[in-house]
């Protein structure tokens, strides 16, 4: 399991117990470290891990430093497991939800395609390894998350951008910022979260579109046809759920343009 290096937390204790604590600390400070120098090396390490970062190509927009980290722990089965884990974070001040929403730092193995996750996405949340959450239990501190942003080959290949880079995107812009969208009847209406995550505004109807074309589209399948031809015969760009998924995920609108005019995939 991907979190299977962490510590074993103290059953009905959310701190550390002072034996923990003193292996930690000897594990983290050498012989002879005054507080005042453990402070100048952490100082230190933090620099040398925006150093790293610079390699992985995420600015340091936002660090965990501006707000509590709120983590959500992506596909953890284990309840006894996810307890213990919790208890870390909330003892280094943070917090734990199931709502990819409502979190700021994501911790798994690889890049999951779930709703959860792309809400996440959508909000700019860090998507980053369980070392992140590791690390910080050893500096008893919330660590920078850059240098730990999940690293998922399968995902650069199927989507030709990394995780990195993702982020990036997503937190210099919310993707559906200025945008309004219409999901027609046949469409899981759990679908608008993520437009909604993404600064964008829904309607229930294509009558209810206030905005220009230009900012404006339709999420539709086959079932909804005559919806589809309707609202691409004034001009409205048309798109199947697909499209929005792998848009989230990449925190891009792949809009192929031609000739000023904006050529879309309508449903047929």
């Amino acid at each position: 399991m991907i979190f299977e290096k962490f510590p074993r937390a103290v059953q009905g204790s959310t701190k550390p117990s002072s034996t923990q604590q003193h292996a930690m600390q000897q594990h983290t400070d050498p012989p002879g470290t005054s507080k005042a120098v453990r402070k100048k090396g952490t100082s230190k390490r933090k620099r040398n891990e925006k150093d790293t970062a610079a390699g992985k190509n995420v600015e340091p927009i936002q660090t965990c430093g501006e707000r509590s980290p709120v983590v959500l722990f992506m596909n953890m089965a284990d309840e006894q497991r996810k307890r213990q884990l919790t208890k870390f974070v909330e003892t280094l001040g943070g917090q734990v939800t199931d709502t990819g929403s409502k979190c700021t730092h994501v911790l798994t193995g690889q890049v999951r395609r779930t709703m959860n996750f792309c809400a996440a996405v959508s909000v700019g949340a860090w998507i980053l390894s369980p070392e992140w959450l590791r690390s910080s239990v050893e500096a008893k501190t919330f660590v920078d998350p850059i240098p730990f942003v999940l690293e998922d080959a399968d995902f650069k290949a199927n989507y030709n951008t990394d995780v990195a880079s993702v982020i990036k995107r997503a937190r210099a812009k919310p993707l559906f910022q200025g945008l309004q969208a219409c999901l027609t009847p046949h469409i899981d209406q759990v679908l608008r979260e993520l437009i909604e995550s993404g600064c964008g505004k829904v309607v229930s109807r294509i009558e209810e579109l206030t905005m220009p074309v230009s900012k404006s589209f339709v999420i539709s399948c086959k079932a909804d046809a005559m919806q589809a031809r309707n609202a691409s015969s004034v001009g409205l760009r048309v798109f199947d759920t697909e499209w929005l998924i792998r848009s989230v995920m990449k925190q891009e609108l792949d809009i192929e343009v031609k000739d000023d005019l904006t050529i879309v995939t309508t449903v047929t």
